[in-house]
């Protein structure tokens, strides 16, 4: 079979609200999810005996408990193939920085081996769920309101295009670090409080622009993760005068992002922003939805 190339975009969370933790131990989750053209390169080519995965420049991400190794492993055992398979990921995504990486690996995998095998998207859900609650996002690859533990996914529809600033600075946080830090409000919620606030969702129906975007960026995170690592907070102020319609953390840290309405303008902030020794500064733009080649393929 001829092998496949895929790209594995990330993600930027331009809402995160953060509930009650719930009876299997995640949290109630509302966020709104855009896909980014910032994208790990994936060669899947079937064939030969067993399954490997090779990480160009980055062995130490080889083992086992790679998301993308576990989406093939999975993808094989609910369809009952056995078939040999060579994966090959160029990581350009950083790593545990709230972009949603590793998820993505695992969600393009699936869909490359959807692709390979004439499986339709719908039967890859259940998978996804049962790999981490991102991975169905990455699956469908498309803005969405995602609720749940953040497997529960509505269409995010008229989002204008943004141009973002991301930096990620020298340390990540994980993400069971950044939920324990979180603080709940002063009411005690319960997971049906997630309807508790519907302004925040029902605000972006008039969004047409970044400015507007800009006034509406919420994580209910960041505070949090503000303790653990107090140099967000410089970052995020460095980020602010750059000329940002919004600054924000996305997901669960530690890249920050500057909200920008052109590329000239993202050009403008990019000048004016004053890196710090360490910090990986990324210029992107959010995605409407798949690509036209094909559901994140990568045409060369």
């Amino acid at each position: 079979m001829p092998k496949l190339r895929l790209l594995a975009h990330a993600k930027v969370n331009l809402t995160l609200e953060v509930f009650a933790r719930r009876y299997d131990g995640f949290h109630e989750i509302r966020s709104l999810m855009v896909p980014i053209a910032l994208a790990d390169r994936i060669v899947l080519r079937p064939g030969g005996r067993g399954l490997k995965l090779t990480v160009t420049g980055a062995p130490e991400l080889e083992g086992t408990d790679n998301l993308a190794l576990r989406a093939a492993r999975a993808f094989q055992d609910t369809f009952g193939l056995r078939g040999g398979l060579s994966i090959q990921l160029d990581k350009r995504v950083p790593i545990a920085a709230g972009l949603g990486g590793g998820s993505s690996d695992a969600g393009a995998v699936l869909r490359g081996l959807a692709t390979l095998n004439g499986v339709q998207l719908d039967r890859l859900m259940p998978i996804a769920e049962a790999l981490g609650s991102d991975v169905p996002f990455f699956v469908r690859e498309r803005p969405a309101w995602a609720t749940g533990r953040g497997e529960q996914l509505a269409p995010a529809f008229r989002l204008p295009g943004l141009h973002l600033l991301l930096v990620k600075p020298t340390f990540g946080i994980a993400a069971a670090d950044a939920y324990r830090a979180w603080r709940a409000p002063t009411l005690t919620h319960r997971s049906a409080d997630v309807t508790s606030r519907p302004g925040r969702r029902s605000g972006w129906n008039a969004v047409r622009t970044a400015s507007q975007v800009g006034k509406l960026l919420v994580n209910d995170l960041q505070a949090g993760c503000l303790g653990l690592r107090p140099e967000l907070g410089p970052l995020l102020t460095r980020l602010n005068r750059s000329g940002a319609a919004g600054v924000l953390m996305s997901g669960s840290g530690s890249t920050c992002f500057a909200v920008f309405s052109s590329a000239p303008a993202l050009e403008r902030g990019r000048r004016l922003f004053r890196p710090q020794a360490g910090e990986t500064v990324l210029a992107t733009r959010t995605l409407p939805g798949p690509t036209r080649a094909g559901r994140g393929s990568w045409v060369t």
